[in-house]
């Protein structure tokens, strides 16, 4: 190789370097600064995160010992955060809605919205639901959505088993 083909590939290598590092530090800063609000809101209501997971631009956490689950959600411009207490929830499972499409000569299913719902022990009183994915704000194609969806579904049906329950 001559010399300019040398500087140019070491110029090359060196700014995909920089462009890789840019892009790790900004998810790095995104991540903390979602945990650092996840934390926030739950000592907020007096509750300390056990374990919690971060997908997209959300974040999911959850108190085992007072029983409380900590979502927010960054949807558009809207910032969405909840609270379930899971002493007042008989179960949890898993909501995916989907549609079938047809291309050429294949038909695929499509993902449309992937939810948590929580069915209260009162029956008068409405479910509650986290959206863990919907098409009209996250990305066209899914990123693990529907196995953290199931993985913490586990998590808090084992949970909402191990509390006391209130009436």
């Amino acid at each position: 190789m001559d010399l300019k083909a040398i500087i140019t590939l070491s110029t090359i290598i060196i700014i995909g370097f920089i462009l890789y590092a840019i892009y790790s530090f900004s998810k790095k800063k995104n991540e903390a600064h979602f945990l650092k609000k996840l934390l926030t809101f739950a000592e907020q209501n007096n509750c300390k995160i056990a374990d919690h997971v971060r997908w997209n631009n959300s974040i999911l956490g959850i108190d085992r010992e007072r029983g409380h689950l900590f979502f927010i959600r960054k949807a558009g411009d809207e910032e969405i955060l909840q609270q379930i207490n899971l002493t007042n929830i008989r179960m949890c499972r898993v909501n995916q809605t989907s549609r079938t499409v047809k291309q050429e000569q294949s038909i695929r299913t499509v993902v449309d919205q992937i939810e948590l719902i929580f069915n209260n022990i009162d029956k008068n009183k409405p479910d509650d639901i986290i959206e863990f994915y919907n098409t009209a704000y996250d990305k066209l194609f899914l990123s693990g959505e529907p196995e953290i969806a199931d993985n913490w579904c586990r998590i808090i049906n084992v949970t909402i088993a191990e509390l006391p329950k209130t009436k």
